[in-house]
């Protein structure tokens, strides 16, 4: 009450000043206030990591709406902006193989040359056009043929995923009305990861239980330099406050590969004493596997 008296007796003029900056300052609120429409073809990004490369595509995706698309929205023969609005775009972190043909790490435009029973693919090194509009083929980096699938039900609007996720591989598939499109592709993850591991591991700071476990249980599952996995297994182990049966398990699982048999047998025992403290009986049984395999090689 004391504030509302004090502001009703100011003087006129300073409470016409005081009314005129209210206005300039919601003026701002209501100009910028806009309204929203839905657009035709949202916009839709795509992210991915296959291996530890990552991918990301930037595309805008039309629907069918009851039209025919492929051979008359979307004449056959003619290069296409693979989405709408502006170019589709795909970008890599690394060095990638897209049918078999080396892209390097970067961004690129995706342009197709859609037909019944097959498409080109076509990697182009510019992308910031609008559109196909100004394409020219002197910009393209790589260009392939995909075959085309015949989908059984109606995909209304246009989508491109990455599927069949390996350390190596995927699949990038792009579908729409009742066709499927297949660029296959291929990443070096094993080279990265073991350029990475080459620098790094020396360091103080990577070794840590959960590092020097990570770097083993990889070169052993990729049968990489097994004597170094035995030292980082070897040492995480040592590390850990509370032992794990997984990691002893790897341990056995090591030492057995490099005919270590009696320290792979003292691995196994031990990852087995635990795994039943846990009762984890998918490691119990893992671990009585390798322990008679050992057995019998002794």
């Amino acid at each position: 009450m004391a504030q509302t008296f004090f502001i009703m007796n100011l003087p006129r003029f300073i409470l016409s000043s005081l009314f005129a900056l209210w206005l300039a300052g919601m003026a701002p609120l209501e100009i910028s206030a806009q309204p929203r429409f839905p657009l035709p073809s949202p916009a839709s990004n795509l992210k991915q990591v296959v291996g530890i490369t990552d991918i990301e595509i930037e595309y805008s995706r039309p629907g069918v709406k009851n039209r025919v698309i492929f051979g008359k929205h979307e004449p056959y023969g003619v290069v296409w902006r693979t989405g709408a609005n502006a170019s589709t775009n795909i970008s890599f972190s690394n060095d990638v193989r897209l049918g078999g043909h080396l892209v390097p790490a970067g961004k690129y435009a995706l342009y197709t040359i859609p037909e019944k029973n097959d498409w080109t693919i076509i990697i182009y090194k510019n992308s910031e056009l609008w559109g196909a509009f100004s394409y020219d083929p002197k910009d393209d980096l790589v260009r392939f043929k995909a075959k085309t699938i015949k989908l059984d039900g109606l995909v209304e609007t246009f989508t491109v995923s990455i599927g069949d996720l390996r350390d190596e591989t995927a699949n990038i598939y792009l579908d729409w009305e009742y066709t499927r499109v297949v660029i296959p592709l291929e990443v070096d993850t094993k080279s990265h990861v073991y350029s990475q591991l080459k620098t790094e591991m020396g360091k103080p700071e990577s070794q840590t239980v959960g590092t020097l476990n990570a770097a083993a249980v990889f070169y052993y599952e990729n049968g990489h330099d097994l004597e170094v996995a035995h030292d980082w297994i070897t040492k995480a182990n040592s590390l850990r406050e509370k032992p794990a049966y997984w990691m002893y398990y790897t341990q056995a699982q090591i030492e057995s590969e490099l005919g270590m048999i009696n320290e792979g047998l003292s691995s196994a025992h031990r990852a087995l004493i635990l795994a039943k403290e846990a009762r984890h009986p998918v490691f119990i049984e893992k671990c009585r596997e390798l322990i008679e395999k050992l057995d019998s090689a002794n």
